[in-house]
């Protein structure tokens, strides 16, 4: 717990270091310790992952397209 509160996390890469740098880096932001360094919103957070989703996988404008968490 002491860790926890001062340090950021380990870079994903540290254990996974196949994930694209565009993933990494959109977990990362996820895992911000500033509120204001985090993405703003749950549709600002899908639409960093989408490009790295399978093909077959909802896209996150399609998810959010109608919904008020767009606008956010």
């Amino acid at each position: 717990m002491v860790r926890h509160a001062p340090q950021p996390p380990d870079p994903v890469t540290k254990y996974a270091p196949d994930v694209p740098e565009g993933l990494a880096g959109a977990v990362e932001t996820m895992l911000a310790k500033s509120p204001a360094d985090r993405y703003q919103s749950p549709a600002e957070a899908a639409r960093a992952i989408e490009p790295f989703l399978p093909a077959n996988a909802v896209p996150a404008s399609a998810l959010y397209a109608s919904s008020a968490l767009s606008t956010r």
